[in-house]
């Protein structure tokens, strides 16, 4: 919405002039998910031409590359040092390049503390300092891993992007204030590499570039001079089946107790647990309980945490194998009586969902950091002597269709054997962007979970 510059000339000033004029920019509202700060208007704007030195064009990506090349590059002393210190990483000619790359980013990571912030007198992007302090900035990261894979002889290239909730990364504008964030990339594997943050791993890069364009640096040799060449393209997005959160519960209700006991098995993984994996590594027990009772809506009178198993917290894990909370929980907390019947609210069981209604008109496209889905299956044992009254309310389906093809659903459905209830659910989005005109079928996605939250079945006695 931000109008176009005008552009004026005074001959006699030999003056050029480029200025906007709006008499009202109107409010743009926060929108549930939609990145606010990126949608903003501004103007940007880059130097381009000095005649006076040359008639080539500065600050453009040329430029741009030779710079990054001078500054991640190390000096004499620097690599000498550095060489000292990572030929203490495990490293076979046997292994694979992506086993290389692992072992390296493991190294670094473990041995040198990040911090992304200036400290005084020190530089942390130096290998010196580095070294002496075993604190190292994202630039030192960078740095330090682009050494190695020298070393080592490992191709790759250097991205640089910016956070897309920030600003998307403009591919037709030479500015260099999109140059914000490094990146690794590897050809020869097609993966990732994160360095500014220490808990990420190959292959998972913070959601912020995913599908956001980035300038790519690829290392060239002309004359016996290396340097990189520039080229511009986008980031790709995740796969949304293996990011996922999937629940299993199983339930058993004791009549005479009149209590629901149950399991419930939550799993993390790809992007779904960046999260839950580091910090229950980290955390301290108090702060580990009152995640775990806001996951599990546990309390102390009608839903108790009897116990429960965390598996695969361990830095040796993450983004490797999937985070998982299974907890064995009992109470009364979804069930209650209404005379002879009983009503167990059981759509509870998969956590509280989000909902959304539409107050204004609706201004953004919708807009996900990471693709991903959920898989939900619940387990209900029929007490003995009662059977389900209402079962087809189980039975939902919510779908977004873009070009022929369904990219976000929710699912749900049901099936009875004998005495046992089984549940199943699945909820995806396979984009990061949808229209907005695919606005009300979102809605109509997000909020059918947060009505299968408000499913209760109606337990009645048989006849």
């Amino acid at each position: 919405g931000c109008p176009d510059m005008l552009e004026t000339i005074d001959s006699t000033s030999k003056r050029r002039t480029l200025a906007l004029e709006t008499p009202n920019v109107p409010a743009l509202q926060k929108e549930k998910y939609a990145g606010y700060q990126a949608h903003l208007q501004r103007v940007e704007y880059t130097f381009a031409y000095n005649y006076a030195n040359s008639s080539k064009r500065v600050y453009d990506k040329s430029e741009a590359a030779q710079r990054i090349y001078n500054i991640v590059s190390l000096e004499k002393n620097e690599e000498k040092l550095l060489k000292s210190i990572i030929k203490k990483i495990d490293i076979s000619n046997k292994m694979s390049t992506e086993e290389k790359i692992k072992q390296i980013e493991k190294y670094i990571k473990t041995n040198f503390q990040l911090i992304d912030q200036n400290v005084q007198g020190v530089d942390l992007s130096a290998i010196t300092d580095i070294t002496a302090t075993k604190y190292a900035s994202p630039l030192g990261y960078v740095r330090m891993m682009t050494g190695a894979f020298r070393y080592y002889e490992i191709p790759f290239e250097l991205v640089l992007t910016t956070e897309k909730n920030d600003k998307f990364f403009d591919k037709d504008f030479d500015g260099f204030n999109y140059l914000d964030k490094y990146i690794f990339y590897f050809p020869e594997i097609n993966k990732y590499l994160d360095p500014n943050s220490y808990t990420r791993r190959l292959g998972y890069i913070d959601r912020e570039f995913l599908g956001n364009y980035g300038l790519f640096l690829k290392t060239i040799q002309a004359s016996g001079i290396e340097s990189f060449m520039p080229y511009v393209k986008q980031i790709p997005i995740n796969d949304f089946t293996k990011a996922y959160h999937n629940t299993n519960v199983d339930i058993k209700l004791n009549v005479n107790d009149f209590k629901l006991d149950y399991t419930v098995d939550n799993i993390f993984a790809d992007y779904e647990c960046d999260f839950y994996q580091p910090f229950f590594h980290f955390a301290e027990n108090d702060a580990k309980q009152n995640l775990l009772d806001e996951i599990l809506q546990t309390d102390k009178a009608s839903n108790k945490l009897i116990d429960y198993q965390i598996s695969n917290e361990k830095p040796d894990n993450w983004y490797v194998k999937p985070f998982s909370i299974k907890a064995h929980l009992s109470g009364d907390k979804y069930i209650s009586r209404a005379g002879k019947n009983i009503t167990f609210n059981i759509g509870m069981l998969i956590g509280r969902q989000s909902e959304m209604y539409r107050e204004n008109t609706r201004i953004l496209p919708i807009e996900y950091d990471v693709a991903h889905s959920y898989g939900r299956e619940l387990k209900f044992e029929i007490p003995e002597g009662y059977e389900i009254s209402n079962p087809e309310v189980l039975k939902m389906k919510a779908e977004l269709s873009m070009n022929n093809q369904i990219e976000a659903y929710f699912y749900s459905d049901y099936k009875i054997v004998g005495n046992q209830l089984v549940v199943t659910s699945s909820e995806a989005y396979k984009q990061l962007e949808f229209p907005i005109e695919k606005y009300n079928e979102f809605v109509a996605i997000i909020n059918a979970a947060a009505d299968f939250n408000k499913i209760t079945l109606i337990l009645k006695p048989k006849m």
